[in-house]
């Protein structure tokens, strides 16, 4: 048999039906093919497009780390996605979970044991083989502790950890201690990096560096569909190349991504990424301000697409982080301050104070909906359909009466105290350049003054704001854009006592709170039934109980308001996208 006949059987195999034999000599001069066999190729599902040179995208601030499985603020993680695959991915058009480096796996009759099929014969950008080992390796490195890793909520099972071993250098076996019917979510989260890169970081006692900012371009190793070329702060710019090694092909052999190069620029603020996008120096741009909308619709050779109420959330928490900083040995929320947060009808007196409605109308232009919980209205039965709290300072003022607050009316102007004898005074920190949480503060301010409470809104640049919210944990309370969860089984790595992504306290030692505790059943339900009823069930527990804690707090649903300019192709989105570049590697450009 001829390698052009052996290289369509395989390839038929995987199921690409459509491959036309004019594509062959595409597969067949693709760098990742080392040998007679050809790797598993994944097919992507999009329209086939065309070779393309440069698309350009102007975001908020750069990136904080290039490493996938610390990634937390949303330019980081659009970025990081792009040198890396999970096992599984979750696909939000189909709203569907994929294989992606694994090819499937196979359960015991109990749903205890799963054997996980990865993708044979890839290669990372370095051209070193992807193999089970680079998946055990990324495993430990999630589940260590040393490390603030959002995706360790998912290596947990009805708070009990998932146990992983490698089979042979192209399976795993997942042993769960419960049984786990959702098992895709959690591979769709199990991203991977190279093993010998994690090593070599843990040898030099340098984990902390891996996939930093700082790495040079030649030694961020990629899996994913593009490489670093290079990046810099100074002339704000970050510029992506296409993976040659990459292991996506379109329906007609066509290898993925499409782009030779992407073109990120910092811009500071929304206001700026806008006027990038009106003037033509950007090419795609994410969550336009409403106020910009219907001007840019009016934009000959613009597209503006609106999603409706989209799976991202504004909200406010209450710092309640009741650890104590190594450095100083101190509570990094002093204790008069915490007696208040952890009252529950002291938050949701705040809560009371935001005046959703007028948010909406002024803030939102109408392109928001106000919400009680993160589930998008459009997800069908996963939406609990929870009412946000209604505006009321007489409310609020109760509220606070009842749990001992008093105002001191000889002093001006007058000022709440509470039990402890202290006046009321918080900080609201919010990302600089975010204008909608900007609004948002002001206006809480000005409401918190009217009930005698002195809250100061500090609008913080990028690596401050994160650094307080995932690292020092020294503020009071925070208002931003929350863009999980995508699909409601991501509310994981938020609702879970022991996840550092669980903003308001994250790390717990145990549950602070029965809620907290009702959190992490409700969850083992989610994935832990086969039933989808139950499911349903357990998702709008997580969103009541939370929402009786008043712990992370809604205050609007902001509809996706995306534009790009009609010469990009297969922009696919909807309510469940955060952003155009979560398929960048199916993005071309038609000239």
């Amino acid at each position: 048999m001829s390698k052009s006949l052996r290289l369509l059987a395989a390839l038929a195999v995987t199921g690409c039906l459509l491959l036309v034999l004019a594509g062959c000599d595409t597969f067949r001069n693709l760098p990742g093919i080392r040998s007679e066999q050809n790797p598993e190729y994944k097919i992507a599902d999009c329209e086939p497009g065309i070779p393309s040179k440069l698309l350009r995208i102007s975001v908020l601030h750069p990136p904080l780390t290039f490493n996938p499985v610390l990634a937390q603020d949303r330019v980081s993680i659009l970025v990081a996605q792009q040198f890396t695959a999970a096992l599984y991915r979750y696909n939000p058009i189909a709203d569907t979970f994929e294989p992606g480096l694994a090819t499937g796996f196979d359960r015991d009759k109990d749903s205890k044991v799963f054997t996980i099929h990865l993708r044979r014969n890839v290669f990372f950008s370095d051209g070193t083989p992807f193999t089970a080992d680079d998946v055990m390796t990324t495993l430990n490195y999630i589940g260590n502790t040393d490390i603030k890793s959002p995706l360790r909520a998912y290596l947990e099972v009805a708070d009990q950890k998932l146990q992983f071993q490698k089979l042979d250098t192209e399976s795993i076996r997942c042993s769960s201690p419960e049984p786990l019917y959702a098992l895709e979510p959690i591979l769709a989260k199990i991203v991977v990096l190279p093993r010998a890169l994690i090593e070599g970081a843990a040898s030099r006692n340098r984990m902390d560096r891996l996939y930093g900012v700082d790495t040079p371009p030649t030694e961020l190793v990629s899996i994913g569909p593009f490489v670093l070329k290079s990046f810099s702060r100074e002339e704000k710019k970050l510029v992506l190349g296409r993976n040659p090694y990459y292991w996506v092909v379109d329906a007609v052999g066509r290898p993925l991504p499409y782009l030779d190069e992407v073109v990120l620029d910092f811009t500071g603020t929304s206001a700026d990424i806008s006027v990038k996008f009106r003037t033509g120096e950007s090419d795609l741009i994410d969550f336009i301000d409403p106020a910009d909308a219907a001007r840019l619709e009016n934009v000959r050779g613009l597209r503006i697409f609106d999603t409706g109420p989209s799976s991202a959330t504004y909200v406010a928490w209450i710092n309640q982080n009741m650890k104590t900083d190594p450095a100083s040995r101190e509570n990094y929320i002093p204790a008069f301050r915490l007696q208040w947060f952890f009252d529950a009808k002291f938050r949701h007196a705040l809560s009371l104070l935001f005046d959703r409605e007028n948010i909406i109308a002024n803030v939102f232009q109408r392109k928001a909906v106000t919400t009680g919980g993160l589930i998008a209205p459009g997800d069908g039965p996963w939406w609990s359909g929870l009412q946000a709290d209604s505006f009321s300072t007489t409310n609020a003022r109760q509220l606070l009466t009842e749990s001992g607050f008093v105002m001191n009316t000889s002093v001006t102007p007058n000022s709440l105290y509470g039990a402890n004898k202290s006046p009321v005074q918080f900080t609201i920190t919010v990302l600089t350049g975010d204008a909608f949480a900007e609004r948002i503060g002001i206006q809480t301010e000005r409401i918190c003054a009217s009930l005698g409470m002195k809250a100061t809104m500090v609008s913080l640049p990028y690596d401050l704001f994160y650094q307080k919210i995932h690292s020092t944990y020294d503020y009071d309370m925070a208002v931003m854009l929350l863009e999980q969860p995508t699909h409601p089984f991501f509310l994981k790595e938020l609702m879970s006592w022991s996840s550092p992504g669980h903003l308001w306290y994250p790390e717990q030692g145990a549950p602070a709170t029965p809620l907290e505790k009702d959190m992490a059943v409700a969850l083992a339900t989610m994935y832990g039934s086969p039933d989808w009823g139950k499911r349903f069930e357990a998702a709008h527990q997580i969103e009541q109980y939370n929402a009786q804690g008043r712990y992370l707090i809604p205050i609007a649903k902001p509809h996706g308001l995306f534009g790009a300019k009609g010469k990009v192709q297969n922009l696919r989105v909807n309510h469940r996208c955060m952003s155009l570049m979560w398929n960048l590697e199916e993005v071309y450009v038609q000239e």
